[in-house]
C-alpha cells in the first residue's frame, strides 16, 4: 500500500494498493491555482483545490500515476464554466509531470471532467496519452448519487503513456450494490475501472 502522509490523512486522498513490490513513490501537489482561476468558486472548493495532486507508485517496468482533480458539481465542462480554468491548469500540471516519468506509465483516477468535453480532448491531444477503454466510455458515476435532472458522465480514466502497454481486457467494477452493515449499498459513488495490461 502506497500513500503520502499528511495532516488530513493520505495526501490528496490518494492511496495505491499493489500486489507487486513498490520500487519507489512520490507525491506531486498541483500548483496552487491563481485567484483568477478560482474566482466564483465556493470557499471550500478553493481550499480543496490547494490539496489536489498525483501519487506516483513505481513498480518494476511501469509506474502508476494516481490522480484526483477538483470536483465540478455543476456538471458543466464548457469553457465558460467557473471550474474550467482551474481544471485546465490541473491537467496541464499533470501532463507536464507525466512527461518526465522515465518508464511507461498508467495514469489513473477521478479526473472530474467529462469524456466529451474539450478539457479531455485537449489534454489527450497535448499529452499523447491513450485511453485504455478506447472509444468506449460508459458513465463512471452512480446516477443514484446525482441530483434530480442531472445525468451521469464518464469522468474516471485509465490512460496509457506508451503504446507498448497492451490492453488485454477493460471493464467496469463495483457496478452493483453490495452487502453493507446498514443494508445493501454501493462501495463508492464511482464505478471502478479495471484493465488487464501487458508491458
Amino acid at each position: 500500500m502506497n500513500f503520502r502522509r499528511s495532516a488530513a490523512g493520505p495526501a490528496g486522498g490518494l492511496v495505491t494498493v499493489s500486489r507487486r513490490p513498490v520500487a519507489g513513490s512520490s507525491y506531486h501537489r498541483f500548483p496552487i491555482p491563481s485567484a483568477a482561476d478560482m474566482a466564483g468558486l465556493p470557499r471550500l472548493y478553493r481550499l480543496t483545490a490547494a490539496m489536489k495532486g498525483s501519487l506516483v507508485t513505481r513498480l518494476a517496468g511501469i509506474s502508476i500515476v494516481n490522480t484526483h482533480l477538483l470536483a465540478n458539481r455543476d456538471g458543466d465542462w464548457s469553457q465558460t464554466n467557473r471550474f474550467y480554468r482551474l481544471h485546465q491548469g490541473q491537467l496541464a500540471a499533470l501532463g507536464q509531470y507525466v512527461g518526465t516519468v522515465q518508464q511507461p506509465a498508467i495514469v489513473s483516477g477521478d479526473f472530474n471532467i467529462a469524456r466529451d468535453s474539450s478539457l479531455y480532448r485537449d489534454s489527450i491531444r497535448d499529452t499523447g496519452l491513450l485511453d485504455a477503454f478506447g472509444d468506449d466510455c460508459p458513465p463512471t458515476f452512480h446516477a443514484a448519487y446525482l441530483e434530480p435532472g442531472k445525468i451521469s458522465n464518464c469522468i474516471d480514466f485509465l490512460l496509457l503513456s506508451n503504446p507498448s502497454i497492451t490492453v488485454e481486457a477493460a471493464e467496469l467494477t463495483f457496478t452493483g450494490e453490495l452487502p453493507m452493515p446498514g443494508g445493501p449499498g454501493y462501495l463508492s459513488d464511482h464505478l471502478g475501472l479495471q484493465v488487464r495490461v501487458k508491458f
